[in-house]
Protein backbone atom coordinates (compact mmCIF):
# COMPACT_ATOMS: atom_id res chain seq x y z
CA UNK A 1 0.00 0.00 0.00
CA UNK A 2 1.00 3.73 -0.74
CA UNK A 3 1.97 5.10 2.06
CA UNK A 4 -0.68 8.32 2.71
CA UNK A 5 2.40 11.59 2.31
CA UNK A 6 2.96 9.67 -1.12
CA UNK A 7 -0.85 9.93 -1.85
CA UNK A 8 -1.01 12.98 -0.73
CA UNK A 9 1.76 14.20 -2.89
CA UNK A 10 0.44 12.33 -5.79
CA UNK A 11 -2.69 14.67 -5.24
CA UNK A 12 -0.44 17.73 -4.94
CA UNK A 13 1.39 17.39 -8.23
CA UNK A 14 -2.25 15.73 -9.78
CA UNK A 15 -3.42 19.11 -8.89
CA UNK A 16 -0.79 21.29 -10.30
CA UNK A 17 -1.40 19.57 -13.62
CA UNK A 18 -5.09 20.49 -13.82
CA UNK A 19 -4.34 23.65 -12.78
CA UNK A 20 -1.99 24.36 -15.23
CA UNK A 21 -4.26 22.85 -17.67
CA UNK A 22 -7.14 25.45 -15.98
CA UNK A 23 -4.64 28.30 -16.95
CA UNK A 24 -4.15 27.60 -20.09
CA UNK A 25 -7.33 26.97 -21.10
CA UNK A 26 -8.43 30.69 -19.68
CA UNK A 27 -5.87 31.84 -21.47
CA UNK A 28 -7.04 30.53 -24.71
CA UNK A 29 -10.54 32.01 -23.69
CA UNK A 30 -9.17 34.98 -22.80
CA UNK A 31 -7.80 35.51 -26.15
CA UNK A 32 -11.15 34.24 -27.62
CA UNK A 33 -12.83 37.19 -25.47
CA UNK A 34 -10.54 39.71 -26.86
CA UNK A 35 -11.64 38.55 -30.68
CA UNK A 36 -15.15 38.58 -29.82
CA UNK A 37 -15.13 42.02 -28.39
CA UNK A 38 -12.96 43.18 -31.35
CA UNK A 39 -15.26 41.93 -33.80
CA UNK A 40 -18.61 42.94 -31.89
CA UNK A 41 -17.11 46.59 -32.17
CA UNK A 42 -16.15 46.24 -35.61
CA UNK A 43 -19.99 45.19 -35.96
CA UNK A 44 -21.08 48.13 -34.02
CA UNK A 45 -18.87 50.55 -36.28
CA UNK A 46 -20.80 48.98 -39.24
CA UNK A 47 -24.52 49.51 -37.70
CA UNK A 48 -23.52 53.05 -37.41
CA UNK A 49 -22.34 52.80 -40.84
CA UNK A 50 -25.80 51.24 -41.59
CA UNK A 51 -27.86 53.61 -39.78
CA UNK A 52 -26.10 57.00 -41.61
CA UNK A 53 -26.77 55.29 -45.08
CA UNK A 54 -30.85 54.57 -44.27
CA UNK A 55 -31.29 58.29 -43.06
CA UNK A 56 -29.74 59.40 -45.97
CA UNK A 57 -32.03 56.68 -48.01
CA UNK A 58 -35.17 58.01 -46.53
CA UNK A 59 -33.83 62.05 -47.04
CA UNK A 60 -33.40 60.56 -50.95
CA UNK A 61 -36.84 59.22 -50.81
CA UNK A 62 -38.80 62.11 -49.20
CA UNK A 63 -37.24 64.25 -52.12
CA UNK A 64 -38.53 61.90 -54.59
CA UNK A 65 -41.92 62.19 -52.78
CA UNK A 66 -41.99 65.73 -53.12
CA UNK A 67 -40.61 66.10 -56.86
CA UNK A 68 -43.61 63.43 -57.96
CA UNK A 69 -45.98 65.23 -56.03
CA UNK A 70 -45.02 68.54 -57.62
CA UNK A 71 -45.26 66.76 -61.13
CA UNK A 72 -48.12 65.76 -60.07
CA UNK A 73 -49.78 68.62 -59.86
CA UNK A 74 -48.04 70.30 -62.53
CA UNK A 75 -49.55 67.64 -65.00
CA UNK A 76 -53.01 67.91 -63.20
CA UNK A 77 -52.67 72.00 -63.48
CA UNK A 78 -51.97 71.38 -67.13
CA UNK A 79 -54.73 69.17 -68.37
CA UNK A 80 -57.00 71.42 -66.81
CA UNK A 81 -55.82 73.96 -68.44
CA UNK A 82 -55.65 72.05 -71.43
CA UNK A 83 -59.51 71.26 -71.33
CA UNK A 84 -60.21 74.70 -70.15
CA UNK A 85 -58.02 76.25 -73.21
CA UNK A 86 -60.31 73.25 -75.49
CA UNK A 87 -63.37 74.48 -74.38
CA UNK A 88 -62.90 77.87 -74.79
CA UNK A 89 -61.80 77.49 -78.60
CA UNK A 90 -65.16 75.18 -78.93
CA UNK A 91 -67.35 78.15 -77.58
CA UNK A 92 -65.76 80.74 -79.84
CA UNK A 93 -65.91 78.49 -83.31
CA UNK A 94 -69.73 78.10 -82.23
CA UNK A 95 -70.26 81.55 -81.49
CA UNK A 96 -68.01 82.31 -85.05
CA UNK A 97 -70.37 79.73 -86.41
CA UNK A 98 -73.64 81.14 -85.36
CA UNK A 99 -72.45 85.14 -86.11
CA UNK A 100 -70.78 84.36 -89.45
CA UNK A 101 -72.44 81.46 -90.20
CA UNK A 102 -70.69 78.04 -90.07
CA UNK A 103 -68.83 78.65 -93.58
CA UNK A 104 -67.03 81.92 -93.72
Amino acid sequence: MADPLEKLEAAVRKLAVDMADVRAELKSQKSEFVDVRSEFAEVKSELVDVKSDLADIATAVRGIQKTQTALTNAMTSAIKQLAVGQSIEIRVKRLEDVVFGSKH
